[in-house]
């Protein structure tokens, strides 16, 4: 406005960032900028406000002109001045004194008139203090506008962010036009600790990973968890480590795997024998078990090297419009998903798919064809990120895992200029690193750790109860996905322990044949409702207002438990079953004959005690969740006691029905 509203529109008006001066030199090779230390900072800033004549040095190959020769007549803006190295302010306030200054290697000195406008985010009473000297802070407070900081005028918010939308259209090539509401009150919610330096990141980022014309709320990302390494360790310190993750068939060459196996295994269920069928025996007693145990070792990793996107993809490839993805999908997709994995989970059971070839070729038909129909509508990973029952499970399970991906927020937002680690479909599921442990979305595809040039990211190992702990904003959706999850396990594996064959003797109109449905599919559904009133009403409902609260926290607690018995379900089949593996595989082969079945069948019976020590791990680790929770939110005792008791009693349950 002071340049614009003094009639010298047609004069030069330059920006410089004084913590992020451009770069004096880059790695040809690689397009990366130079080490940032503090030397290398004063030439920088050197370098742009002043230039150097050639072969200064080996970065001062030729000429440059400076940004004090570039503006003359104009204005320069010192973004963040108290950044600047000493001897550059000391060079600064004798120009300001003489309007003359030297390019580095001359010695003939330049005249130029320049105005200068510099801000800062401390208070001009503090400059000694911020790194200001006092004849460079003397001659900059001759005039001073102090503005009220963001959170002090929060209706100016989004007029200031749509204004920022079409300089960074141009600089990633997008035609962003609006915010949603939600994404809007998102920006009105946060207090901008950094100002409108914070605010430009944030639209930048959102920018940088819309695919549409809208910026919802799932593309702005504010209120990152506090930076903290403590109780973790960064695994990318171990070199091995560091040169494996960087490899660029890491993850993804695992698709050239996953993509065969799982077309051999649709067509074998489909095509093969409906008994005794490998294919399926290899769905239910390994793909899933390891599905599953690969969450507690590296989260939602799995979902970074899975078949359905790659193939859905391949089969979209020539699409290049898309639909804008419904508002109601981005709000309630985790609902859908929700419920998909528990009408999945029962139809499992109810159809035996564990022994039915059939029922589980449907299955994955139904799965690949909702992923195959929705990225031709929405675009890539569009059923990855708003629908997939199976990514809602493995991406809930995550808070789980033995190891987390994430950043330095400190670095991020002080350092990155660029956003290379989500701009150009980086990141497939739109998410910054410094979020992506706060989420659940993260599939850790490497892509943002591989791109970023500033070593910001890490993988970190941690304690499994350790993200949960520090958590300041809890779901209910995650409360009742849990809540369900093992209402699912008990409603499958319970019925096992009632003596329907009696009832059946006694009632046979009701369990045979379409009776079936009873033993099946509505017992099932009942206990699964009884389990999820129950688990309502222990949290206060209807008795104390606060209920929703209660349950939202205490609900969480169940996921060790529920870890526990969702994998149980499936390493129970192989541990019984596994060892037809390579028997029915010689068969297939037609070296039945010539290979005994005995000598090629492993005893995996010693994998049952296995079985008791799975559950009582997570029975353990959801009574330690139960009694911290309950400390740092100070539960009444009433529900302590009531969901201590419900624990014990599905704990003990498990116990017995595996």
């Amino acid at each position: 406005m002071i340049h614009y509203h003094n009639g010298e529109t047609a004069r030069p008006l330059l920006h410089l960032t004084c913590d992020n001066p451009p770069p004096i030199q880059r790695d040809a090779r690689e397009g990366r900028l130079a080490t940032r230390d503090e030397v290398h900072l004063e030439i920088a800033q050197e370098s742009a406000l002043f230039g150097h004549g050639p072969g200064v040095a080996s970065y001062a190959s030729v000429l440059r002109r400076g940004y004090l020769e570039i503006a003359d007549g104009g204005t320069l803006i010192l973004e963040n001045v108290e950044h600047l190295a000493p001897r550059i302010q000391r060079l600064l306030a004798h120009y300001l004194m003489e309007h003359r200054f030297t390019r580095k290697g001359e010695t003939d000195s330049l005249t130029s008139r320049v105005r200068i406008i510099a801000t800062t985010g401390d208070d001009r009473n503090r400059g000694l203090e911020a790194g200001l000297i006092p004849e460079f802070l003397t001659l900059l407070s001759s005039a001073v506008v102090r503005l009220k900081p963001l959170r002090d005028r929060k209706k100016d918010i989004p007029l200031i962010a749509e204004s920022l939308l079409d300089g960074f259209n141009k600089k990633f090539n997008k035609n962003v036009t609006r915010f949603s509401n939600d994404a809007l009150n998102a920006l009105v919610d946060h207090d901008w600790p950094l100002n409108v330096d914070e605010l430009q990141q944030v639209i930048e980022r959102a920018v940088a990973i819309t695919e549409g014309k809208q910026i919802t709320d799932r593309q702005i990302f504010v209120n990152f968890p506090a930076f903290s390494t403590t109780g973790k360790i960064n695994l990318l310190r171990i070199p091995f480590l560091d040169t494996l993750v960087h490899h660029r068939f890491v993850p993804s060459g695992l698709q050239f795997l996953t993509v065969p196996f799982m077309i051999g295994i649709i067509l074998y269920t489909l095509l093969g024998p409906e008994k005794n069928n490998l294919a399926n025996l290899l769905v239910w007693s390994v793909w899933w078990p390891f599905m599953i145990f690969s969450i507690a070792v590296s989260a939602r990793s799995w979902c970074g090297y899975c078949p359905l996107p790659v193939i859905a993809n391949g089969i979209n490839s020539n699409r290049t419009i898309f639909m804008t993805i419904p508002a109601f999908l981005t709000r309630h997709g985790i609902w859908i998903g929700i419920i998909g994995f528990v009408v999945i989970f029962m139809m499992e059971h109810a159809s035996h798919m564990f022994t039915e070839a059939r029922a589980t070729s449907g299955l994955l038909l139904t799965i690949l064809g909702g992923a195959v129909i929705t990225t031709s509508l929405f675009g890539r990973r569009s059923w990855c990120k708003h629908i997939c029952p199976l990514g809602k499970v493995v991406g809930h399970f995550a808070a789980l895992s033995l190891v987390e991906l994430g950043s330095n927020s400190n670095v991020c937002s002080s350092q990155c200029t660029t956003q290379d680690c989500v701009k150009d479909k980086n990141c497939p599921m739109g998410i910054h690193p410094s979020a992506a442990k706060a989420t659940k979305d993260c599939v850790l595809c490497l892509s943002c750790l591989k791109s970023c040039t500033h070593k910001s990211v890490r993988i970190d190992a941690r304690l499994p109860w350790q993200e949960m702990m520090a958590r300041e904003k809890w779901e209910v959706p995650g409360a009742m996905f849990t809540i369900l999850i093992v209402g699912s396990v008990l409603a499958v594996k319970l019925p096992s322990l009632i003596p329907l064959d009696r009832y059946a003797t006694e009632y046979p109109v009701l369990f045979q044949g379409a009776g079936t449905f009873i033993r099946d599919a509505a017992l099932p559904c009942l206990i699964l409702t009884l389990f999820t009133a129950l688990a309502i009403v222990a949290s206060g409902f209807p008795r104390n207002k606060g209920w929703r609260e209660h349950f939202v926290h205490v609900g969480h607690v169940y996921l060790f438990l529920a870890f526990a018995g969702f994998l149980n379900i499936y390493f129970h089949e192989f541990v019984y079953n596994g060892h037809n593996l390579l028997p029915w595989l010689i068969d297939i082969a037609g070296l039945g004959g010539v290979i005994p079945a005995d000598a090629v069948t492993p005893n995996l019976g010693t994998l049952k005690a296995l079985i008791p020590l799975i559950t009582l791990s997570g029975a353990i680790l959801s009574l330690f969740m139960l009694k911290s929770i309950a400390a740092k939110y100070s539960l009444p005792k009433i529900i302590y006691r009531e969901h201590l008791l419900i624990l014990s009693l599905t704990s003990l349950i498990f116990l017995l029905v595996f």
